[in-house]
């Protein structure tokens, strides 16, 4: 059974479904794309025993909350304050894309909220096809579009070349969003690495 809830944070609104009992899993997705992004892995989770929290990051959904000067630490901040509320960490924490910076730096931060960190799509290993992506998203017209019109239209790099863009119908995606997130310059990838010395990463590129 899925149970929607809106959590305030601070100055910000986040919603969420909670799915399932078990071990929580904290389910963090690009920006700007909605959390029907892991409907699907979810589901899969809950079967496996876990409990799933996704979360609508700010300006997303029923999510609310300023993005201006937005850093990543109030990002993350927002999730801590959401497993704070549900009562559920340490949670084990799966970050997609841009979900996958929040998910380190909430782990930097507040260690003591996080069980583990699952990378998704976190880029780094292969070099991204050349192209204005960010410039298509901020020049859409729309202000909400389904994911498969981001990839067909805008241009998203969201599936290999193989996949049908049609498996994103279901996702809502708001391309302003997905461009406003501050980088700040101080948490780039290198200085936001989890556990190294206790726990080596294990790696599963996809050359597709």
């Amino acid at each position: 059974m899925q149970q929607r809830r809106s959590i305030e944070v601070g100055d910000a609104t986040l919603e969420c479904t909670v799915c399932g009992l078990g071990a929580p899993v904290v389910l963090l997705a690009n920006a700007g794309c909605s959390i029907g992004y892991f409907d699907h892995l979810a589901r899969a989770l809950v079967t496996g025993g876990f409990q799933t929290i996704a979360i609508n990051m700010r300006g997303v959904g029923g999510s609310s909350g300023s993005l201006d000067g937005a850093t990543l630490h109030d990002l993350a901040s927002d999730v801590a304050g959401v497993i704070k509320a549900i009562g559920c960490g340490p949670a084990h924490l799966v970050g997609h894309a841009f979900g996958n910076r929040i998910a380190r730096c909430l782990a930097v931060g507040q260690p003591l909220l996080v069980r583990s960190v699952t990378l998704l799509a976190a880029g780094g290993l292969i070099a991204p096809p050349a192209g204005p992506i960010g410039t298509h998203f901020r020049n859409a017209t729309q202000a909400k579009m389904n994911g498969s019109d981001c990839v067909t239209v805008l241009g998203a790099r969201w599936l290999s070349p193989a996949s049908d863009p049609k498996i994103l119908a279901g996702v809502e995606c708001w391309p302003e969003v997905f461009t406003r997130p501050s980088r700040d310059k101080s948490e780039r990838a290198s200085r936001i690495l989890v556990g190294r010395r206790h726990c080596p990463p294990s790696r599963y590129p996809g050359a597709r």
